[in-house]
């Protein structure tokens, strides 16, 4: 298994230059959930941000974020969504 951590860059490279350097892990090539269930073992809050979400997934780390209280420092935060390129978007005119 790969090693994860939440503060290294993405293992797929970003776009030639699109200047992302966002530090976000992806599950691209890794088995991102066995490093995810041993930091939200020892997380106070987390914010996800995911292109695609398939609500069967979120039961393989629900009995982590189940425990944080909520409000602020004590959340889960889930961002979804895709943004296309501006090279995609200027074909796609």
């Amino acid at each position: 298994m790969a090693e994860w951590r939440s503060n290294t860059a993405s293992s797929r490279p970003a776009a030639k230059n699109s200047g992302v350097r966002h530090g976000a892990p992806d599950n691209i090539g890794l088995d991102l959930l066995p490093a995810l269930r041993v930091t939200l073992e020892v997380a106070d809050c987390s914010d996800f941000f995911v292109g695609y979400f398939n609500l069967r997934g979120w039961k393989s780390i629900d009995e982590w974020i189940e425990k944080w209280a909520g409000g602020t420092g004590q959340q889960c935060r889930l961002l979804v969504g895709m943004q296309r390129l501006p090279q995609e978007e200027l074909r796609a005119a």
